[in-house]
C-alpha cells in the first residue's frame, strides 16, 4: 500500500472516530437535558408524586386512615390492574353482602414490572393500612427482569439506565424516545391502512408482539430457570407485606395467546408448525403456582376459567392483551369468590 493511500486511510479513520466521539457526547449532552428538565420517573418518590401519579386515578377518594370495620384491600399489579378504569377488576370486586364494607386502594400502574412494585409497596403501603395485597401478575411480560429506572418523557415509556449508558446510542433515552415513537406513529399507519376495527395495534405488530411474548412458553429447562428468576424478587415483595403485617394473595393474569384459539392458530402460522410441538402454554402458571406452593401461599389461576369462556374470544380488547369489560367483570367475580373462600375473614363479610 502507498504511503498516499495510508495517509488517506488513517485520515479517514480520525474523521470516522471524531463523528463517533461527537455522536456520543451529543447523545450524553441531549440524556442529560432530558434528564433533567424533562423525562418523569414512572415510580412515585414523595407522597405529593403518589397521589399526583397513583391516587389521582382511583374512581373514590380513599383516606389514609381506614375506618373501623373497613377490609381494605391493596391492589399491585402492572397496566392489568388499571386497564379498563372504573370497570377495572379492582374496582368491580364484590365479597360478601351488599352490607359489606370493603375497599380497594390501587396501586397499579402500566409498564411497572416487580422490582416497581416492591418499591411503591415499601414506599407508600403502609400508610393505608392495608388488611389484603392482592398482587396481579400478568404472564406475558411480569417475568421480564429489571433493567433501568422506569421513565416517561411525554407519555414514551423509557427505561433511564444511567449516565454511562447515555454514550451507548441503543441505550439513551434520546435514542430510546425516538425510536418508540416511531414505532408508534409507523404502527398507527399500519392500523389505517387495514381498515376495519381499530384495535391497539396493527395486526401484524400484534402478532408480532404476542409471539414474542409466547416464547416463555418454550419446552425446555433452560426456559424454566429463566422463569424462576422471579423467585427471589417475589420473596422481597412478600417481605415487604409481611412488615406491614397484612396478608398476600397472588391472581395470576393469562396473556390473550393462551385463551383464544384463533390467536394461537396465528402464531401457529409463524412458528410454522403447531405449537403443541414446542410450548407448553401453561408453563408460567406452573411456574407461579409451584412458588405459591412451596412458600404455602394463597393464589388463584385465572387461566382454567379465562379458556372455558374464552376461547372464542370476547374477554380481551381488540389486539390488546388487556381485559375488555366482560374480561374484567370475569376476573373480579372469581377473585371475589376466592377471596370469600380461602382470605377474607368472616367477620368482615
Amino acid at each position: 500500500m502507498s504511503s498516499g493511500v495510508k495517509s488517506t486511510a488513517r485520515r479517514l479513520s480520525k474523521r470516522l472516530l471524531l463523528i463517533l466521539i461527537s455522536s456520543c457526547l451529543a447523545l450524553f449532552v441531549a440524556d442529560a437535558i432530558l434528564r433533567v428538565s424533562v423525562v418523569e420517573s414512572m415510580v412515585p418518590e414523595d407522597d405529593a408524586s403518589f397521589q399526583r401519579l397513583i391516587a389521582a386515578k382511583w374512581p373514590n377518594p380513599v383516606e389514609k386512615t381506614k375506618p373501623d370495620g373497613v377490609y381494605r384491600i391493596l391492589g399491585l399489579a402492572d397496566s392489568f390492574g388499571e386497564a379498563g378504569g372504573p370497570q377495572n377488576y379492582h374496582y368491580t370486586l364484590s365479597v360478601g353482602s351488599d352490607k359489606r364494607r370493603l375497599e380497594v386502594v390501587n396501586f397499579s400502574r402500566g409498564a411497572y414490572n416487580l422490582a416497581e412494585e416492591i418499591q411503591i409497596l415499601r414506599g407508600h403501603a403502609a400508610a393505608y393500612d392495608p388488611d389484603l395485597v392482592l398482587h396481579g401478575i400478568f404472564v406475558g411480560n411480569d417475568f421480564e427482569m429489571p433493567n433501568g429506572k422506569l421513565s416517561s418523557l411525554r407519555g414514551i415509556t423509557l427505561r433511564d439506565r444511567g449516565w454511562l449508558a447515555s454514550l451507548l446510542p441503543p441505550l439513551s433515552l434520546s435514542w430510546q424516545w425516538v425510536r418508540n415513537l416511531w414505532t408508534l406513529r409507523k404502527d398507527r399507519q399500519s392500523r389505517i391502512a387495514e381498515g376495519g376495527p381499530d384495535g391497539a395495534f396493527s395486526q401484524a405488530e400484534y402478532h408480532r408482539l404476542e409471539y414474542a411474548r409466547l416464547q416463555i412458553c418454550r419446552r425446555s429447562d433452560d426456559m424454566t430457570r429463566a422463569l424462576q428468576r422471579v423467585y427471589p424478587l417475589l420473596d422481597r415483595l412478600r417481605a415487604g407485606v409481611t412488615e406491614m403485617k397484612s396478608n398476600y394473595a397472588m391472581v395470576i393474569h393469562p396473556d390473550q395467546f393462551q385463551v383464544e384459539v384463533a390467536l394461537q392458530a396465528a402464531l401457529a402460522k409463524i412458528a410454522g408448525k403447531p405449537l403443541t410441538k414446542n410450548y407448553d402454554l401453561d408453563q408460567p402458571q406452573r411456574v407461579l403456582m409451584a412458588y405459591c406452593k412451596k412458600n404455602g401461599l394463597r393464589c388463584l389461576d385465572l387461566l382454567p376459567i379465562m379458556r372455558a369462556k374464552g376461547a372464542n374470544g370476547g374477554l380481551y380488547r381488540l389486539r390488546d392483551s388487556h381485559y375488555n369489560e366482560a374480561g374484567n367483570r370475569l376476573a373480579a367475580t372469581e377473585i371475589s369468590k376466592f377471596l370469600r373462600a380461602e382470605m377474607v375473614p368472616k367477620g368482615s363479610q
